[in-house]
């Protein structure tokens, strides 16, 4: 094989092609996570074109990344031998053409790569190496694209539907299974072979859980990380043969989270992959751990491309003007990122070319004249906990969202930082969203006190002289002035207007409503994402008293209110004939829907009681133990989930708290003159 031979003429005239084509310009990587296929009415290439690619050529992307599905490893919308073609016509799956275009002599990937090969847009397929969409199989409602070889092997897997991991999902492939290994090869393997790609791209993002004894909460060992790098060096293997066969280099790219140390403990080597020279482009981030100028520095001190990932927020509980998926957010990110010596921008759940900003992102110099707006956080990082113990812990960046608010006390700042482009001279705006707005809230950056101006709705606002702001890292201290009274009563116009929204905010079967009674949230679907809840960060730490009182009269179904400190969090849940406790459990019977009832909710350490209509029914003394999704900090309520269905009226709720909450803080730019 190549790995053992001398270094041939022909291999290193490869190699030296290779490094001259990485070092090419990627500007902007568009990521088609290869849903198109499966929601086309008509089976034509065309058809599938106008979805998401045909658009492209009006915009700055330079290189497109094509995922021929999104999910399980080996099922995919391509004509596979090695894998499963997935061609179900189930559900929403039933406009899917796959099967239809490969009867016609051609498949998605080939549709896609001969379009760019027209259009002079680079083209690499994309493998997700561990992607578990299909987590919410079960045998009684199945998932259309279970693979065959899942069901066929259970003890290849993480889990069950029934026994899940502490960390990641149940339908993970164990990478220490060397059958898994070599169908992750093969795969790549198989489209080298058969398609005209400039490169493949390992999406590790998709999902990171690899390694069972990491899912169960510890770390990888020195031979996990050498199982995995054996994988990519076989890859790189097989894309020198057929580059060799070809005579045209394949590059290969990975997508990893962007702290070194966080990777080694999920089984992924990064480093040692770069030493070895078996990648030539790293992409860095979904949620950001660390600032961009880290992975510029690790990538390229290996002569390696560092291209920032600029995934979706993914923040639902967010308030006001301010949208991190929003164009302003997307010219911010990209200043952020080209300022801090990044060599391109991978944009990823972003389905529509058209947006101007995909035109715009390219050009550093544009975007200093354009208006931007900068967080602390885009993407909540307290997600990096779900795939391995402590995740958090690995980062060096604040975390700051509606979902992850900051205590305020008088005496105590709180460090904040916004990673900025060229700000070409502007002065700018920052925004505190604060859980009590009267509150009087110090808000320093360079050592120079801002001045505060009229409010923005719910934002409190302040002056940022442009002296003050540079590329790269803005740091700003927040500090409450005062102690302030921290009681606060929501009207069900205040739970409209004023809490964030999680779920599907309309449709057919989920929706809200004001109604002289309350907020109604209604859900009456049964797919995924089929729910509805209004949110709000009130910033409770692990051990502090608190107290939330919900006034609501359930329907029907199922309804629930969900309070978490950060650490730990239960849920209340409605039921026509009980209230139960999701956690511990605990159940008290009573009719829900005869009429409005005050529910309410007292937290003491690791205590909590429920009282209804101010008597006590439930002592969960010691039982507010379990885990806080993503580490949030909020209360949610709405109605039912996924898979249940319900529907409530919501008259009011009182938070009382001993803090002032930071909700966001965001950084605006103007447009510059």
């Amino acid at each position: 094989m190549l790995g053992s031979m001398v270094l041939s003429d022909d291999l290193a005239d490869l190699r030296e092609k290779r490094a001259k084509l990485a070092r090419r310009p990627h500007r902007v990587i568009f990521d088609n996570d290869g849903m198109d296929a499966q929601f086309v009415e008509t089976a034509t290439p065309d058809a599938l074109l106008d979805v998401r690619t045909r658009q492209l050529t009006k915009t700055g992307v330079t290189t497109v990344f094509y995922c021929s599905r999104s999910s399980g490893l080996g099922v995919f919308t391509h004509d596979t031998k090695v894998g499963e073609v997935y061609d179900s016509r189930v559900g929403r799956y039933k406009n899917n053409i796959t099967r239809r275009l490969i009867q016609q002599g051609t498949d998605p990937v080939r549709v896609v790569t001969d379009f760019c090969r027209s259009n002079d847009l680079e083209i690499f397929w994309t493998l997700r190496v561990n992607d578990c969409h299909d987590a919410i199989h079960r045998a009684d409602k199945p998932y259309p694209a279970f693979s065959k070889l899942k069901a066929a092997h259970p003890e290849w897997l993480m889990g069950t539907y029934s026994k899940r991991p502490k960390h990641g999902n149940w339908s993970a492939y164990d990478f220490a299974v060397p059958e898994v290994r070599k169908l992750a090869v093969d795969c790549v393997a198989e489209v080298c072979q058969n398609y005209d790609v400039d490169g493949i791209h390992l999406d590790f993002f998709r999902h990171l859980n690899y390694f069972r004894e990491v899912a169960a909460g510890g770390k990888a060992t020195p031979e996990h990380l050498a199982m995995m790098t054996d994988v990519i060096r076989r890859i790189r293997r097989t894309t020198e043969e057929r580059g060799l066969a070809r005579q045209r280099p394949i590059l290969l790219a990975v997508r990893v989270p962007d702290s070194v140390e966080y990777c080694r403990t999920l089984g992924l080597d990064v480093e040692q992959w770069l030493k070895e020279g078996l990648v030539d482009m790293l992409v860095a981030g979904e949620f950001q751990l660390r600032p961009w100028s880290d992975s510029v520095e690790l990538g390229h001190r290996y002569g390696v491309q560092v291209v920032a990932g600029l995934s979706e927020g993914r923040v639902r509980s967010q308030q006001g003007p301010f949208r991190r998926d929003g164009q302003e957010s997307y010219r911010g990110r990209a200043a952020a990122a080209w300022a801090a010596g990044c060599d391109g921008l991978y944009i990823f759940n972003f389905y529509k070319a058209e947006r101007p900003v995909l035109s715009e992102m390219q050009d550093p110099a544009l975007l200093s004249k354009l208006a931007q707006q900068a967080f602390v956080t885009v993407r909540p990082y307290g997600e990096s906990s779900r795939w391995v113990a402590k995740g958090p812990s690995y980062a060096t960046k604040p975390l700051l969202t509606p979902d992850h608010p900051w205590l305020l006390r008088a005496g105590q700042s709180r460090e904040a930082s916004f990673e900025l482009g060229d700000p070409a001279g502007r002065a700018a705006k920052l925004y505190a969203l604060l859980t009590v707005p009267k509150a009087q809230v110090l808000v320093t950056m360079a050592g120079q006190e801002l001045r505060r101006v009229a409010d923005h709705q719910m934002w409190a606002c302040y002056e940022v002289p442009a002296p003050i702001l540079t590329p790269g890292i803005n740091g700003a201290t927040v500090e409450l002035r005062e102690e302030v009274d921290t009681k606060q009563v929501f009207t069900a116009r205040d739970l409209a207007r004023k809490w964030g929204v999680r779920g599907m905010k309309k449709s057919e079967t989920v929706f809200e409503e004001l109604t002289p009674t309350g907020l109604r949230t209604v859900d009456r679907g049964t797919n995924a994402g089929d729910y509805h809840y209004r949110s709000f960060g009130w910033a409770v730490e692990p051990g502090v008293q608190a107290a939330v009182t919900v006034r609501a009269k359930h329907v029907t179904g199922y309804s629930s209110f969900a309070f978490a400190n950060g650490r730990n969090e239960e849920r209340l849940q409605l039921y026509s004939d009980r209230i139960r406790l999701a956690s511990s459990r605990l159940e008290y019977a009573m009719d829900t829907t005869d009429a409005f009832h005050d529910y309410r909710v007292e937290i003491d350490g690791n205590d909590y009681r429920i009282l209804v209509d101010g008597v006590l029914r439930i002592d969960g003394k010691g039982r507010y133990t379990g885990s806080a999704s993503g580490n949030r900090t909020m209360i949610l309520l709405g109605a039912a989930s996924s898979t249940e269905t319900g529907e409530a009226i919501w008259e009011r709720v009182t938070v009382e708290t001993t803090n002032v909450a930071l909700q966001d803080l965001v950084l605006v730019l103007p447009d510059g003159k």
